[in-house]
């Protein structure tokens, strides 16, 4: 039969049967070879670098927040820690053109509502008269 061909064909070159030959053909005394890395870690403020407990990690980010010139290009980003919160993306903003001249014009998801921050929260804020908030047409449509 032509289909049994092509299925014994199939069957021979499956991945199970490359991991399963490769095991078979490995050397019994490979496998019991370890590498053993030796670290010392040096002393701080005298106590033994083998004493001390490190506890290294990055903070999980929610999301990451860009701003970018309308060809694409990134202007620059910065981290939300638990949501993309108006009063975060307001912070990024000024963080950003702190001293520097703002954009005319920009282009927010939730433009309506950081505008609505901004009146709100930021009463005085020179964004309100140097920079017109664009909705995107998804969002505009969802209102």
């Amino acid at each position: 039969m032509p289909g049994s061909d092509v299925s014994e064909k199939r069957r021979a070159i499956s991945v199970r049967n490359i991991y399963n030959r490769q095991r078979n053909a490995r050397d019994p005394a490979e496998e019991q070879l370890q590498l053993v890395a030796e670290i010392s870690l040096p002393n701080v403020d005298g106590i033994p670098g083998k004493n001390i407990i490190h506890n290294f990690c990055g903070k999980k980010v929610h999301c990451i927040q860009t701003f970018q010139w309308t060809c694409g290009m990134p202007i620059t980003w910065g981290k939300c820690y638990t949501a993309e919160s108006l009063s975060r993306v307001y912070k990024l903003m000024e963080e950003y053109w702190e001293g520097k001249d703002r954009p005319g014009f920009m282009f927010y998801d939730n433009a309506c509502g950081l505008l609505k921050h901004l009146i709100t929260s930021h009463p005085n804020s020179p964004w309100r008269q140097t920079t017109r908030f664009l909705v995107d047409t998804f969002h505009y449509t969802s209102h």
